[in-house]
């Protein structure tokens, strides 16, 4: 039976070898990605640490506005989150950010 190190190895190895063929202008893209999800994952801090009446306030703020109870403004309450896509869309729009990168290395290629 293979253990679940040795499938993450072999994985990370097919991984490794799709990363190493491609173009260096694909291969920056792709660290740059990956740069992002780490600085986006990354907690921050708070300016001053918040006492439990601040954290009490916070949690009654968001409340009245999760009930709207308080008048948000314009500009929020028009604001919408941005829509759901689906791995196959997401997919493909890395290609395409690729498959341009590709092209701005190219000598034809003309904006």
């Amino acid at each position: 039976m293979v253990s679940k190190l040795e499938i993450q190895e072999s994985e990370t190895s097919i991984a490794m070898d799709i990363f190493n063929n491609l173009p260096s202008n694909a291969q920056q893209l792709v660290k740059n990605l990956e740069d992002y999800t780490v600085a986006v994952d990354e907690l921050l801090t708070t300016e001053n640490i918040l006492d439990d009446n601040e954290i009490v306030d916070m949690v009654l703020a968001d409340a009245q506005i999760e009930n709207n109870t308080i008048n948000n403004s314009k500009k929020e309450l028009e604001e919408s989150p941005p829509a759901i896509i689906t791995i196959t869309e997401g997919y493909e729009a890395l290609k395409k950010i690729i498959r341009f990168e590709e092209q701005l290395a190219e000598e034809n290629f003309k904006v």
